[in-house]
């Protein structure tokens, strides 16, 4: 697996995604349950990293604050996925709202428009179409550039409230800290 890295510190596994979508659940009268999706969607990072000589994420974290920066998505490592930057063109304008995109893209794979902020995660495809998640938030056209694999980049903030700290037992490193990221959409 090539090293992934935050400010010139290596991430370390496991690398989390989770969908930061919000959803209320309420019982109703009849004992039903209604439920309201929030539409907005964002992706939740969270990472380890390794102690570096380099710029700490701590640095990072005192410099950016709660400004937002670009970041290089780590790509899941599937055997079928070629490694490597990868780009593709759309081929049929798609209105914001849709979930597929008229052009063949390996599945479980973060993708990106060139026309706009938001990351996308490829479900499946098949027949020359991919299913994405979530829906589009802006609409794309014909030629617009899609960047797949390795030159991914998300636009985030620091989620949490960071700690930079490392601990090690007998001069094995023990447990190291956790960079929380949200995207910044």
């Amino acid at each position: 697996m090539p090293d992934h890295m935050f400010f010139g510190s290596r991430i370390i596994a496991p690398v989390t995604f989770e969908d930061d979508r919000t959803t209320i659940m309420n019982r109703t009268l009849a004992r039903g349950i209604d439920s309201l999706r929030n539409p907005g969607q964002a992706w939740k990072i969270s990472f380890g990293v390794e102690p570096s000589e380099g710029i700490s994420p701590f640095t990072t974290l005192l410099q950016y604050g709660n400004s937002s920066f670009w970041f290089t998505l780590p790509q899941p490592e599937t055997p079928t996925v070629e490694k490597g930057s990868q780009s593709a063109l759309v081929e049929v304008n798609k209105p914001a709202g849709s979930n597929v995109v008229d052009v063949t893209l390996p599945a479980n794979r973060f993708i990106r428009f060139s026309n706009h902020n938001k990351v996308y995660l490829v479900v499946s495809s098949s027949g020359g179409s991919s299913v994405i998640y979530p829906t589009l938030r802006s609409g794309i056209a014909d030629n617009d550039v899609i960047d797949y694999g390795d030159n991914v980049q998300i636009f985030v903030r620091f989620d949490e409230p960071q700690q930079y700290s490392f601990t090690f037992n007998d001069g094995v490193l023990n447990d190291h800290t956790r960079i929380h990221l949200l995207e910044d959409v």
